[in-house]
């Protein structure tokens, strides 16, 4: 699969966990799974040829496909109006 399908694939899976677990206080946890995400997707990018792929040329094709940051989405805390 071309690197472009690949990031936009994990880009969509990556906002839909945003949207299911992007509660308030939960950001360090997606934080992790970013960087996760970013590390296993260098090594099996790293394996599709005979020469390695060094972070120099990862961090060249995060700034062409770069993957979805994390946010959070919901807040626990309820909505005050304003009197």
């Amino acid at each position: 699969m071309p690197v472009k399908e690949q990031s936009k694939t994990l880009n969509q899976k990556l906002r839909g966990h945003y949207s299911n677990f992007g509660v308030t206080g939960n950001f360090r946890a997606l934080a992790l799974l970013h960087e996760g995400t970013k590390r296993t997707w260098h090594k099996w990018l790293g394996r599709r040829s005979n020469c390695p792929l060094y972070w120099d040329r990862m961090a060249a094709i995060l700034k062409v496909f770069p993957l979805a940051r994390p946010r959070v989405v919901h807040s626990v805390y309820p909505r005050v109006a304003n009197p």
